[in-house]
Parts: structure tokens; C-alpha cells; sequence
């Protein structure tokens, strides 16, 4: 591990401050502007006000650097590993014999992989960046983890040789951050997008159609007759049966579609990459198929069915707020004529 001598000086209210560590033995671990930095300094002198010398800490570096909490990994230009300090091995669960021969970038998840390179070539360059970043691990279970901090060069003799990194694990905060966007922008029931995350859906739905000279199609579906099944068989049962129905619309679709619930027996379906507007017609159909299939309900078969109303981008509306209006307007207009039927937008 590398210690180096730091000399900070900063301006307080005019007066100068000199803080050297005169023992030759320091180090300043950088993590950003919110950072946790580790500076020992023996010594203290300000100018003027003569000489304050602090008393020789009662605890050993090991303790500090190599059983801290912060992880500490120093790697060679290549990734090779030459030290980690004992925090990352038990956090990610690696023994000294594992790490015979091991790179960091096996240990990188593989998705951040090109940019750690990116960013190791950018500090040779002298292009450090000094702000925070985040990466995904492999702990030797397999299990992720997800590290923040930060890394800068090691020098001998003016010439880098290694680069040092400095993180903490945040998995749980990254967890409490997950689970508070789901809340967010998922249905709590069927655990589809909500009504918060559908505009955007819709907004993506619509810049790839128009980049590519394609339509996409707004659905709402909204189900004939569940009041009754809520009635009779009770809210669990019907929570139930708008799981199933969620199941259902999704399994009928691409990866690429989006099927939303926006509240009570009503979802929404955005439809992506339709060349032709006549196969708008036969997905509809396939939807209408996959609802009217019984459900099991209490041991009894349930044949449910809805009503679609659709709406084309761009020809019925080049706005999140049209489409979804036409498109709610075209299921009022099926559920009014005929319950089990779809329309599409009158406009058209």
C-alpha cells in the first residue's frame, strides 16, 4: 500500500494554514465532494501563531487502511490485483488465494466494465474525474453489490504505476432507491407500469415510430362486468382476477409493448414498430381472445370480456394527452354499442 506525504494549505479568514504530515507517513483517501478523507497529520503549523504539535495517535495505520470499513483495492494499469484491504475481501467473500493472479475487471460486473477502462485510460491521460460514480460487483457467491466511490493514480518516481480505488457498498440504499421507484411508477396489484410511468412509455412509443417511419397504437381495455365479480365473490377474488388479467395481456404481447394498469378494471396497452394499420386489427383480436378464456374463481369458471377503444399515432394524435384521451373516448364508444367489442378512435 502506498502512504504519501500530503502538505495541505488553505485560507481561513485570511490567515494561512500549513498542515504537513512531518512523520513521512499520511494518506488522503478522496471520495467527491461529499468524500471521506482520511488525513493524518502530525503536525500542525500556523503561520504567526506559531507551532501546535498533536499528539502521536494511539492506534496502528493497519487498523485504519486495511480493517476500515472502505473498501480499498490498489490494481496495476492492466487491472491486475496487488492488494485489497480486508473489508473488501469479507464484503465480497474472497480469500488471498482467490485473488492470485486475479483482475479487478473479472470481479466488475460486466456492464460497467467498458466504462471502468474508459475511466482507468482517462486518469493516465491526467483527465481525472473527481466525482462519485457507481459499480456492480460479483461477490465470489455470484450475489451483486453495488459500490460508490472513486479512483486516482499511484506514482513512483512521477510515473504511474497503479491505480488505487476507494468505495463503500450502498446495495441497501440502492434497494430502498428501487423499491421506492417501484412504488412510484408500478401498480402495487398486478405490478405493471402505473399511470405515472405510462406517458413515458408512450413518449418513447412515439419518438421510435416516427424515427422510423412506423405508427404505434394506444388500447384501452376496460373489463365488462367485474363490478359484478367484486360483488359477489369479493374484493380478494377480483384482485385476483385483475392479476390474471394483467398475466394474460402481458404474455399476449412483445417485450417491447407496454401493458399498464391505470386504476380499477382499466389498463392500457401501447403498441410499438406497426408498420401496416391493419395489424392494429389482429392484436386486438388476440387481446380480446386471451381475456374471454374462463378464469378460475373459487373453484367456478368465470368467462370475463372487455371493451377496447384504440388510438393511432400519428394520425389520430401527436400528443401523449390526445392519444390517451381519443383512445379512452374509442372504449367509451365500444362499451356504449356493443360490451365485448372494440372501436377505433370515430375521428378516423
Amino acid at each position: 500500500m502506498l502512504l504519501a506525504v500530503y502538505v495541505l494549505e488553505r485560507r481561513i479568514a485570511g490567515v494561512s494554514e500549513v498542515w504537513r504530515c512531518v512523520s513521512g507517513y499520511g494518506l488522503g483517501l478522496g471520495l467527491g465532494l461529499n468524500s471521506l478523507a482520511l488525513v493524518f497529520l502530525l503536525n500542525r503549523k500556523q503561520r504567526g501563531k506559531g507551532v501546535a504539535t498533536l499528539p502521536v495517535p494511539n492506534f496502528s495505520y493497519e487498523e485504519v487502511f486495511h480493517k476500515g470499513e472502505i473498501l480499498i483495492h490498489v490494481v496495476d494499469l492492466e487491472g491486475r490485483i496487488l492488494y485489497v484491504n480486508q473489508a473488501w475481501k469479507d464484503l465480497l467473500g474472497y480469500a488471498d488465494t482467490d485473488l492470485m493472479h486475479k483482475n479487478i475487471f473479472s470481479v466488475i460486473d460486466a456492464e460497467f466494465q467498458d466504462a471502468c477502462r474508459k475511466r482507468m485510460q482517462a486518469l493516465v491521460q491526467n483527465k481525472e474525474d473527481k466525482d462519485l460514480f457507481q459499480i456492480t460487483v460479483r461477490a465470489k457467491s455470484g450475489a451483486s453489490v453495488t459500490l460508490e466511490g472513486n479512483c486516482s493514480l499511484g506514482y513512483v518516481n512521477g510515473v504511474p504505476q497503479s491505480v488505487r480505488g476507494l468505495f463503500r457498498d450502498i446495495s441497501d440504499r440502492k434497494a430502498r432507491e428501487q423499491h421506492l421507484l417501484r412504488l412510484a411508477y408500478y401498480d402495487g396489484l398486478t405490478g405493471l407500469p402505473n399511470r405515472h410511468l405510462l406517458p413515458d412509455r408512450l413518449r418513447q412509443a412515439m419518438a421510435c415510430a416516427a424515427r422510423y417511419g412506423q405508427y404505434c397504437a394506444v388500447v384501452f381495455l376496460d373489463l365488462d362486468g367485474f363490478k359484478q365479480v367484486n360483488d359477489t365473490l369479493g374484493h380478494a377474488q377480483g384482485d385476483f382476477l385483475l392479476r390474471q388479467v394483467g398475466q394474460r395481456l402481458s404474455q399476449a404481447l412483445r417485450e417491447n409493448d407496454t401493458v399498464s394498469r391505470i386504476g380499477g378494471d382499466e389498463f392500457v396497452i401501447v403498441i410499438t414498430g406497426l408498420r401496416e394499420l391493419t395489424h392494429i386489427i389482429g392484436i386486438v383480436h388476440k387481446l380480446q381472445r386471451r381475456i374471454e378464456e374462463p378464469f378460475a374463481l373459487e373453484e367456478k369458471e368465470f368467462v370475463m370480456q372487455a371493451s377496447f377503444g384504440v388510438a393511432v399515432y400519428p394520425d389520430d394524435g401527436t400528443t401523449v394527452d390526445d392519444l390517451l384521451a381519443r383512445a379512452d373516448q374509442a372504449m367509451y364508444a365500444a362499451k356504449e354499442n356493443d360490451k365485448g367489442g372494440y372501436r377505433m378512435y370515430a375521428a378516423r
